[in-house]
């Protein structure tokens, strides 16, 4: 059964987004619930899928990651989708890659050590079979970075997926 997702749902999601590390503890002080309530509805937003995983954010220029850039790439229509992401995936630079509509096929988020490291990526993926072309916008800076949702309290949310409406949309597309 699903259920809906409500205003304290959106706080606890908020105050996740806002800072991971959060103890039940303290999201129950931000949305005024009890600890053990909070913890229920966390685990339940686990168990929907609505909260997928938790991670760390880092600062990669300070690992010596100094460019970030964006990675158009287009690949002729007869490329086996799967196969070629596999091998995109296989290339550690590479931290978000999508799959879009337009004259590419993807767009990827990498980050190198340098502009000589990123142009030896570059060969990487031009070497892959079906790739037609790359195109790279080194990124400057970031002036807007967000971990929020856009929706504000008068949005109503869907409900809660169901175990099989999950299921049944990873399968649709391609998870």
């Amino acid at each position: 059964m699903s259920e809906p997702i409500d205003a304290i749902d959106r706080q606890i999601l908020r105050a996740l987004l806002s800072k991971g590390r959060s103890t039940f503890a303290e999201l129950a002080a931000q949305v005024g619930l009890t600890a053990p309530t909070v913890h229920d509805r966390v685990k339940k937003l686990e168990r929907s899928g609505v909260i997928e995983g938790y991670s760390a954010s880092i600062d990669a220029s300070v690992l010596g990651l100094d460019l970030t850039a964006l990675v158009s790439i287009t690949t002729s229509a007869t490329v086996a989708s799967r196969e070629y992401e596999q091998r995109l995936a296989q290339m550690p630079e590479i931290q978000e890659c999508f799959s879009v509509a337009g004259e590419e096929t993807y767009v990827a988020r990498v980050i190198t050590r340098d502009s000589r490291s990123l142009e030896q990526l570059l060969q990487r993926i031009k070497a892959l079979p079906g790739t037609l072309r790359t195109e790279a916008k080194v990124i400057l800076s970031s002036p807007i970075r967000r971990a929020s949702l856009p929706f504000d309290e008068r949005d109503e949310l869907p409900a809660f997926p169901s175990e099989s409406q999950r299921v049944f949309a990873r399968s649709s597309s391609g998870h």
